[in-house]
């Protein structure tokens, strides 16, 4: 009897040891491979989503206490898709996509000792995707490049006069890349008589083998959203060994041009599926895990590649102006997601 009783304690015991276990599972999976110690990501960085209103120190301090060392800003301008005038730094856009306020948050950064990248990007009228905007003359054409050359051009100036560390000058431009190869050779040559830091054009995950001018920046900057698993929540071996078919080419391309990758953007929302097709916004099934799993698949895939040098999270939204909310988004901020983030930042 004695025996008997001891048996069921044992069998009781160990119930309630998987029920506390079970309840933890989320977040120790994303932990299933040890992060590895990595001295090739030199760009840890962050896109700073525009504040609409000037902010203070609090989200820089936030960037600094997630070990980012680099930001992206990101000064808007805004076409139509049949119309070949670039608007910006407008009155009725938001600080942080002026002039004033890329200036604002270049100081801000500055204080807390991270470099900026400054990335300007067009919004199509209606939300058509950039890479598809396309003129229906060579006259228009010629338009809409002396309209975006005057968009870049002024950036540039400002990036130079404060010192800024890297220039993007173009983000996903698909079409325009294909049909006026010539433009942005042009572009490029005129970039670099009023800038003199370090270039690179952010082309998306499908076309960057098909950018002309690599050889004439100095990082193949990409936004890295590739297709990696059908998984409802992936696991970090999943992502892991999803990407190696991606990296053998990365390498290759990286090899063949002499010049290291950037991640110019990358990142994943916490939804369901959200490393089938990254870029997609459809799902709206929350799945804080499946978001850091493809986080921590993602590093520990790209850590110690020598041709790599890292890339900048999609993003995060100024806590000085933003009001946090739950639900689906890219943004890691309050979800498990940072604290992988903030791991592989730290080195620790």
């Amino acid at each position: 009897m004695m025996i008997l009783k001891f048996y069921e304690w044992c069998i009781f015991s160990l119930l309630i040891s998987l029920l506390s276990c079970s309840s933890t599972v989320s977040e120790t999976r994303t932990q299933e491979i040890a992060f590895q110690r990595d001295s090739t990501f030199e760009i840890k960085g962050i896109s700073l989503e525009a504040p609409p209103k000037p902010i203070g120190m609090e989200t820089m301090n936030e960037l600094a206490n997630e070990h980012a060392n680099w930001i992206a800003l990101m000064p808007y301008a805004f076409c139509k898709k049949d119309d070949p005038v670039v608007h910006f730094s407008n009155n009725h856009q938001w600080w942080g996509e002026r002039k004033d306020g890329i200036i604002g948050c270049i100081q801000l950064a500055r204080q807390k000792q991270i470099k900026v990248m400054l990335k300007p990007h067009l919004w199509i009228s209606n939300g058509a995707y950039t890479g598809h905007l396309k003129m229906s003359s060579d006259s228009s054409w010629k338009k809409w490049e002396d309209s975006y050359l005057s968009y870049i051009l002024h950036f540039a100036l400002l990036a130079d006069s404060m010192q800024v560390e890297l220039f993007c000058l173009g983000t996903e431009l698909g079409t325009p890349v294909n049909e006026r190869p010539g433009f942005w050779s042009s572009l490029i040559d005129t970039v670099k008589k009023v800038y003199h830091g370090k270039l690179t054009y952010a082309a998306n995950w499908d076309d960057y083998a098909q950018f002309p001018c690599w050889n004439k920046l100095d990082y193949i900057g990409i936004d890295g959203y590739f297709p990696l698993t059908n998984a409802v929540t992936p696991n970090a071996n999943e992502i892991m060994q999803a990407w190696k078919k991606h990296t053998d080419k990365l390498e290759r391309f990286s090899e063949k041009n002499g010049k290291p990758v950037l991640f110019t953007e990358y990142g994943y929302r916490n939804a369901d599926n959200c490393a089938a097709e990254p870029w997609k916004e459809d799902s709206q099934s929350v799945n804080d895990e499946g978001q850091a799993n493809a986080y921590a698949g993602f590093y520990n895939n790209f850590s110690n590649r020598k041709w790599f040098k890292g890339g900048f999270v999609w993003k995060w939204h100024c806590s000085d102006t933003h009001k946090r909310q739950s639900g689906v988004d890219f943004t890691p901020q309050g979800k498990p997601a940072l604290n992988v983030i903030r791991r592989f930042y730290s080195g620790k």
